[in-house]
């Protein structure tokens, strides 16, 4: 994990173990989401402006179907995992997942050239389709871990954790104000959509570039 190339809180560079577990290959849609909504309304996602195609929830559930739910908190990604036996990646999973069994500095590599849905003056400017970037995925096949959507995770974020990091199975610190988000988004430039770029949110925030994937523990004693 982490890079003693890039920001302050990326580093020291370390080796963690984690154990078995499987991931999300894409991130959770609208049409997913929608039917949550119906049972738990007390969830329902934020709506916003037209502007970059997003628009007002329900009705961007029912036009853009495929497209990752965003206006969601922390609180609702979790309570939706929930709802389906599974949870939120931790930080260190979700990095396992994204850069495979080498240094990648993207999913796909190290080719600059965007394989994502990212910022650029000819780019989409707005939320795709999940899977829309197939070139992009990650070592174990996983789509759209750069850009679409920053990604919700389990851990408390803190600048100086990768100090003290346990070996085994690290989880982030027991308490914090942030909770981490990764992979950036389509208003992100591709520097801040690497795979060990980490970003942070407050848990009951709810914005038009947040969403997420889920996780379980290949043993079902655990979460």
């Amino acid at each position: 994990m982490g890079n003693d190339n890039r920001a302050e809180d990326e580093k020291p560079a370390h080796s963690v173990y984690i154990n078995e577990f499987q991931i999300g290959k894409y991130e959770v849609t609208n049409r997913e989401y929608y039917q949550f909504v119906l049972k738990h309304p007390q969830h329902r996602p934020e709506s916003f402006s037209r502007e970059h195609g997003i628009g007002s929830w329900p009705e961007r559930a029912l036009k853009f179907p495929e497209q990752p739910v965003v206006g969601i908190s922390w609180h609702d990604a979790v309570a939706y995992a929930k709802s389906v036996e599974m949870r939120l990646p931790t930080e260190a999973e979700w990095e396992k997942a994204n850069r495979g069994l080498t240094d990648r500095y993207w999913p796909w590599g190290s080719d600059p050239a965007p394989r994502a849905n990212v910022w650029s003056p000819n780019g989409p400017n707005g939320l795709t389709a999940v899977g829309s970037y197939p070139e992009g995925k990650s070592f174990y096949g996983v789509m759209d871990m750069a850009g679409n959507v920053w990604e919700w995770t389990a851990d408390w974020y803190s600048d100086t954790y990768y100090y003290t990091t346990p070996k085994q199975n690290p989880k982030g610190p027991k308490k914090g104000t942030w909770r981490i988000i990764r992979g950036g988004s389509w208003v992100d430039a591709p520097h801040r959509c690497s795979t060990t770029f980490r970003f942070y949110f407050y848990p009951c925030l709810k914005s038009s570039f947040v969403g997420f994937r889920l996780a379980k523990s290949a043993d079902s004693a655990e979460n």
